[in-house]
C-alpha cells in the first residue's frame, strides 16, 4: 500500500459467443445499460488508482475481466498521499489519469469529490446501499471496515484488555507498568488520523479528557495499521487502537501474540471511497467497474476473496457488515461520506484548531 505497482490486466480474447453471454445487462439494470456496456467495450481500457494492495485487488479484477473479457485493465497501487496528489497534478498539467479512483483515505477522497474531480453518475446499485454510502451521485462508500484496537496478547493479561475506550483510558491510568509508553493510535497530523481522532471525538464526550490521560502516560503515534500491527506483534507496543480492522485477522494467523478487539461503547467504520473521474477516458468501463464494485457479485468478491469487510446487507459471510453487526450490535458508527466529513476534517480552520487541542491534550501533564 506504501509503494506503486503498475501492472496491465489485459483481457483474453474468447469467441464470440462468450463475450455476448458475458455481456448482458445485469438483472434488475434498466434495458438501456446495454449502451453503456456496448460503449465500455469499444472503450476497451480501464485505468484504476486505488492504495488497496495489488493481492486484495486481483480477485475483484479477475471477476471483472470474466464479465467483461474485452476491456483491459491498468491497475496502479498507489499511497493515499501519493494518490491525492498524482491526481491534482495530473488534471493541473492537463495530463490523462485514472479513469476510475478506489481509495481508504476517505477525507482526500472526497476532498477530491467536492474539488470536481468526479462525475456525476446515479449508479443502478444506490437502491442497494446505506444511505449514509453515497454523496451526490458522486462519491460511493464500497467497504465496511471497523476499526478495532489489537493488543499483545503475552503481555497484556487476560483481564487488562481494554473493551471499550472508557475501559482504556481506565487501565493504562491504574496499570502504568503494563501501558506505559506503548499505547499508540493514529497521528492526527498524518494520513487519516486526523479523520479518525475527529469522529473518535464526535463518538466520545470525553475524549480530551481521556488523551490528556493517554498522553500523561507516554501514549505514542504512528502512521499506518501496517506499522501498528508490526510494533503491538514485536512488543514495542502493548496495545494500538483504531486500527483497520480488515487488515488483522491475516496478521493475527502470522503472528498468535496479537489478538482483537470490537470497542464496545462504539467502534467506528472506515468505508473505502470510490468515483468515477470527470475527465475520465474511458469513462463507460468505469462505470461499469463501480457498478461491478457495488454489485452483490462484486461485494461477495471483496469479502470472500480480497478480505474487504463488505457493505451490503445482504452479502453474507466473515467478512461482511451483516457479521459485524451481528457480533456487536448497534455501537458501530460509519464514518459517513457526506457534507459531515467535509466540514469536520477538510476544512482548513477546523482542521487547525483540533490538531492544536490534540495536541495540548496529549502533552498535558
Amino acid at each position: 500500500m506504501q509503494r506503486s505497482v503498475h501492472g496491465l490486466i489485459a483481457a483474453g480474447v474468447l469467441g464470440l459467443a462468450a463475450t455476448s453471454a458475458f455481456a448482458q445487462v445485469p438483472a434488475g439494470y434498466p434495458i438501456d445499460y446495454a449502451r453503456i456496456i456496448e460503449a465500455a467495450n469499444k472503450e476497451g481500457k480501464l485505468l484504476i488508482y486505488s492504495p488497496t494492495d495489488a493481492t486484495s485487488a486481483q480477485p475483484l479484477l479477475n471477476d471483472f475481466k470474466v464479465l467483461y473479457p474485452q476491456i483491459a485493465v491498468e491497475y496502479s497501487d498507489l499511497s493515499t498521499a501519493e494518490l491525492y496528489n498524482r491526481v491534482i497534478s495530473e488534471k493541473a498539467a492537463g495530463q490523462s489519469s485514472a479513469d476510475f479512483v478506489w481509495t481508504s483515505g476517505m477525507d482526500t477522497g472526497m476532498r477530491l469529490v467536492a474539488d470536481g474531480y468526479a462525475a456525476t453518475y446515479a449508479s443502478p446499485e444506490i437502491a442497494n446501499l446505506p444511505k449514509w454510502a453515497v454523496w451526490k451521485d458522486m462519491a460511493y462508500g464500497t467497504t465496511f471496515e471497523p476499526l478495532v484496537f489489537i493488543y499483545n496478547k503475552r503481555l497484556i493479561p487476560e483481564g487488562a484488555v481494554p473493551q471499550s475506550h472508557a475501559d482504556l483510558v481506565r487501565l493504562v491510568k491504574q496499570r502504568p507498568e503494563i501501558f506505559k509508553g506503548k499505547v499508540t493510535t493514529y497521528d492526527p497530523a498524518r494520513t487519516v488520523g486526523l479523520m479518525l481522532n475527529v469522529y473518535d471525538a464526535v463518538n466520545a464526550p470525553g475524549f480530551f479528557d481521556g488523551l490528556r490521560v493517554l498522553g500523561a502516560e507516554g501514549m505514542r503515534l504512528d502512521v499506518s495499521s501496517g506499522s501498528m500491527m508490526e510494533k503491538v506483534g514485536s512488543g514495542e507496543y502493548v496495545l494500538a487502537w483504531n486500527v483497520v480492522g480488515s487488515y488483522v485477522p491475516p496478521r493475527m494467523a502470522k503472528n498468535p501474540a496479537i489478538g482483537m478487539v470490537y470497542p464496545t461503547d462504539y467502534t467506528l467504520v472506515l468505508s473505502r471511497v470510490a468515483f468515477v473521474s470527470a475527465s475520465a477516458k474511458n469513462p463507460n468501463a468505469a462505470k461499469l467497474f463501480l457498478d461491478y464494485l457495488l454489485s452483490k457479485r462484486g461485494q461477495e468478491i471483496l469479502a470472500g476473496k480480497s478480505n474487504l469487510f463488505a457493505l451490503r446487507d445482504d452479502v453474507k459471510g466473515d467478512y461482511t457488515a451483516s457479521a459485524v453487526r451481528a457480533r456487536i450490535g448497534d455501537v458501530l458508527r460509519p464514518i459517513p461520506i457526506s457534507q459531515d466529513l467535509l466540514d469536520r476534517v477538510m476544512e482548513p480552520a477546523r482542521r487547525v484548531a483540533f490538531l492544536k487541542e490534540f495536541q495540548a491534550a496529549l502533552r498535558a501533564k
